[in-house]
């Protein structure tokens, strides 16, 4: 009987914990969204727009390597800015201390086989989804393919192709540009697909729904 009391309580426990640490890993990849949303506020303002994905056209950081989605956070948003200004028919430039600046927890691992090259990852230690849309034209992302610099072959579909999920023209004509996380389900796996999980730009104030569980 003490063995059997023992085990639900422990069950208990674990479930209890399951459910505190996903709501902070959602809690915390709200709050880097935020940082993000005023950083790349920011960048236009001095920038006149935000920064490139590497999906357009091909981009590459200061070390001449091609990156793309998340990775672009990192290298535009930690690095110093180049301004130009035109002041009476002259063109200035100045530069423009680095607008973020990202402790180690905040990027993914440094990989030796892509030096220098950062992602900027969520709540739950993965990589964000980062697409410039001021051109006004959706793309939606392919599954696995550039999501990530480290692309995986299983990879759950872009959410804002479900306009029953996301408002696609919403998100584009508001911020012109789109950031999200799969929140609480596995992003490197199709089983128990919920896109009713992802955080994004367009809905990081809302209530979002969690997953119980360990840390994925």
């Amino acid at each position: 009987m003490v063995i059997a009391v023992m085990t639900i309580l422990f069950t208990l426990v674990m479930m209890v914990s399951g459910r505190l640490r996903q709501k902070a890993y959602v809690e915390r990849t709200k709050a880097m969204i935020h940082q993000l949303k005023d950083a790349l506020g920011e960048y236009k303002v001095l920038k006149g727009s935000y920064p490139p994905d590497g999906y357009d056209f091909e981009v590459k950081n200061r070390d001449g390597k091609p990156i793309w989605g998340a990775a672009c956070l990192y290298e535009f948003l930690s690095s110093e800015l180049t301004i130009e200004e035109n002041v009476a028919g002259q063109v200035r430039i100045s530069k423009h201390d680095p607008i973020m600046s990202f402790k180690g927890t905040d990027l993914t691992p440094e990989n030796p086989d892509m030096p220098g090259i950062r992602e900027v990852v969520d709540g739950f230690g993965l990589p964000f989804h980062y697409d410039n849309t001021e051109d006004g034209q959706f793309k939606p992302e392919k599954q696995g393919e550039l999501a990530h610099m480290d692309a995986a072959e299983a990879h759950p579909p872009d959410p804002r192709d479900d306009g029953t999920i996301v408002p696609r023209r919403g998100i584009q004509m508001r911020d012109a540009y789109d950031l999200w996380s799969h929140g609480s389900h596995d992003a490197h796996s199709k089983d128990d697909l919920d896109l009713r999980l992802t955080i994004g730009n367009w809905n990081v104030d809302s209530e979002i729904k969690e997953k119980s569980g360990e840390k994925q």
